[in-house]
């Protein structure tokens, strides 16, 4: 920068011309740091980081791709004007900063915000505490707002601004009022007209604008009119703490505020831990979906910088990894990192989740997401009515879900065909699944495809009317009505019925879970990434029984669903017995 805060204003020159000169410095000397060839640490080399989101995207031309429009300049500008950095003087950004918060500031060309929510994720350490903090005193003070003025974008200061910093511990709410401490010492603080005490900020010169730290209070947040809400560590945001209650506020919030106030929503994160129902997992998972078109796009900017998939988590190739997993953050030091990752008492997981920014499973998940979404084909082809089918059906009545799967025989492609659950919430009380649109389903998927093999495992819970078995005129429908077609029989006695609880059935579940796990981790099983089959699989853990491992849920009143997976592992099951009973006959081929 060409000259420090502490300099004060050009001789000759009034207070607010010399700012605005000094303004313009500062942003001409940020723009030739990112000037030149682009390099994302670790191109190149072994492991190279996969890049999430706008912040480490390149050019057509081999630089920084940049958003036309703005008004990050101008907040960059303003807090390294105001602020401190942790050395003591003028803030500085780093480069990868900069470029996170020009993309955070983008607009269209009419100065509407390209995104309502900001994800940032980054390794632990990374300094998400301080950049918050720089971003809620943009917020609070500075040009946070775009505004067209004589055709020309800039940033504005908020009217009324009003920012909320919303955490699920004591522990989030002091680290984040510490940092706004720590950029903003006692002497700037006075400068700035503003007072910050342990739970927020206020104006003392009588301006409209104040900051609330609010710790997993629901309540106290909801109905806020925030201009800024600021989401700590959402990958511990949970049921049992609130957090997912609290986002809920959060979004009903954003979601009736005014377009012309804009309000926005960043959350600030570490990779979440896989099977574990967070706002950072539920957050990761729907921007996943919108990126393959399963959601449409809803105004959510995702950055992340993680370690690939076959990473390892070794003495000899963590340095290399962490030093490009940090980014910028070149104060990370991989030879302290090192130490926590062979702590035996830290769990493989949790290092790759802390310091490689992945989102794991835990040690007894059954399925990764990495693993999973390797096996992942977004140009598997479509069913064909041609296509010889095998289906499975896993019948619940209200607390387990009602699931049904095709496996096509010809490349074993797995295909989520219907899915009925409970509702979250009040719309769920007293919902029983409804038989008689299942009953259309299956039947509409045996006239449209070939389908070879129906094979039904139904609840045994009763009717509640008639007390007989919820699904037992159902399958036996199916057996009737469809059975003829079928080549691929469930018994000699009933063509449909296979009854897990059997116990010659359940070896054959157990061998059947064996080879799809292998299947997956060597690459050999084609699904289309459907995202109801893979929170299911995800969902799932290990199981060891006395015929090897099988796959259940978390625990018995769990809400995370598993029974599209257990349909998965059906259908797989049916095609392989299906292959081998027609190759014994000489029509058809082992895969």
């Amino acid at each position: 920068m060409a000259r420090t805060r502490e300099a004060g204003p050009a001789a000759g020159s009034s207070v607010e011309v010399a700012e605005a000169e000094e303004r313009e410095e500062i942003k001409a000397w940020y723009r030739d740091r990112l000037a030149g060839e682009a390099v994302v640490p670790g191109e190149g080399g072994p492991f190279p980081p996969a890049t999430v989101g706008p912040t480490w995207a390149k050019s057509s031309s081999g630089g920084w791709l940049l958003p036309e429009f703005t008004i990050g300049w101008d907040a960059v500008a303003w807090a390294s004007q105001n602020l401190v950095g942790p050395g003591g003087g003028a803030w500085t950004f780093t480069n990868e900063q900069l470029r996170f918060l020009l993309w955070y500031y983008a607009t269209d060309e009419n100065g509407v915000f390209l995104n309502s929510t900001v994800v940032l994720q980054r390794c632990k350490g990374w300094g998400k505490d301080p950049l918050a903090a720089v971003v809620t005193l943009v917020a609070l003070l500075g040009p946070s707002v775009p505004r067209m003025v004589g055709g020309r974008l800039v940033g504005a200061v908020e009217a009324d601004p009003w920012v909320r910093l919303l955490a699920v511990s004591q522990q989030q709410t002091r680290n984040t009022m510490g940092a706004l401490k720590a950029v903003c010492p006692p002497e700037d603080r006075k400068r700035l007209n503003i007072r910050i005490g342990d739970v927020g900020v206020r104006r003392t010169d009588g301006q409209p604008g104040f900051v609330a730290a609010i710790t997993s209070n629901p309540e106290a947040a909801e109905g806020s009119r925030a201009t800024l809400t600021v989401c700590n560590e959402t990958q511990n945001w949970t049921a049992s703490n609130s957090g997912l209650a609290m986002m809920g506020v959060v979004r009903g919030d954003a979601a009736k505020s005014p377009v012309s106030r804009q309000a926005r929503v960043l959350h600030l994160c570490n990779a979440a831990r896989e099977g574990v129902e967070s706002v950072g997992l539920q957050t990761r998972e729907g921007w996943e979906a919108a990126q393959d078109g399963r959601h449409a796009n809803f105004g959510l900017m995702y950055d992340s910088l993680e370690a690939p998939p076959d990473a390892p988590l070794s003495v000899e190739a963590a340095p290399e990894v962490i030093r490009a997993v940090r980014g910028d953050a070149t104060w990370l030091t991989p030879d302290r990192i090192i130490q926590d990752v062979v702590d035996p008492s830290t769990p493989p997981s949790e290092s790759r989740r802390k310091w490689y920014n992945q989102t794991v499973a835990a040690e007894d998940s059954w399925l990764s997401r990495q693993e999973w979404d390797s096996c992942c084909d977004t140009e598997l082809p479509a069913l064909d009515p041609a296509d010889e089918l095998c289906v499975f059906f896993d019948g619940g009545k209200s607390d387990d879900a009602t699931a049904l799967v095709g496996c096509r025989v010809t490349d074993g492609a797995v295909f989520a065909l219907g899915l009925w659950q409970r509702p979250p919430g009040a719309r769920g009380r007293g919902w029983v699944a409804p038989r008689d649109q299942v009953d259309a389903r299956v039947r509409e998927v045996v006239s449209q495809y070939r389908v070879v093999g129906l094979w039904a495992d139904p609840s045994h819970t009763m009717d509640d009317e008639s007390m007989e078995q919820f699904w037992d005129a159902v399958v036996d429908g199916w057996h009737r009505d469809l059975g003829r077609r079928l080549r691929l029989k469930a018994s000699s006695a009933h063509s449909v019925r296979w009854d897990m609880a059997d116990p010659s059935h359940t070896k054959l579940f157990v061998h059947a879970v064996q080879r799809v796990t292998s299947d997956v981790l060597q690459g050999a099983l084609l699904h289309d990434g459907d995202a109801r089959l893979r929170m299911h699989v995800l969902h799932a853990k290990r199981a060891p029984t006395k015929w090897g491992l099988s796959i259940r849920k978390e625990h018995r009143e769990s809400k995370k669903k598993i029974d599209l997976a257990v349909c998965m592992v059906g259908s797989r099951m049916m095609r392989e017995m299906y292959l081998n009973r027609t190759a014994r006959r000489g029509r058809g081929k082992v895969w």
